[in-house]
């Protein structure tokens, strides 16, 4: 079984910017290592910042979105965080 980690971030930005660079490294190994990859996003205002940083470069370009399962394309998850 894996062990899990816990990071603390010094502020609430920090926190968004660790999310967006976590999902889009693990999204690209994922393609790399299975040819795709599955993920399912909360809903709501908490995820909201971690969503912005994840729809704007450098994370957004890193994403290989083409090859995601279960998550709103780059242009919709732009759409809807910029609301």
């Amino acid at each position: 079984m894996p062990r899990t980690q816990v990071t603390v971030f010094p502020s609430s930005a920090a926190l968004a910017e660790g999310v967006a660079e976590l999902f889009a490294l693990r999204a690209a190994e994922a393609v790399e290592e299975r040819g795709r990859f599955r993920v399912a996003l909360a809903g709501g205002t908490t995820p909201l910042a971690a969503y912005r940083r994840l729809a704007d470069s450098p994370w957004a370009d890193l994403v290989p979105w083409g090859r995601g399962r279960g998550l709103l394309r780059r242009r919709a998850l732009r759409r809807r965080v910029r609301r």
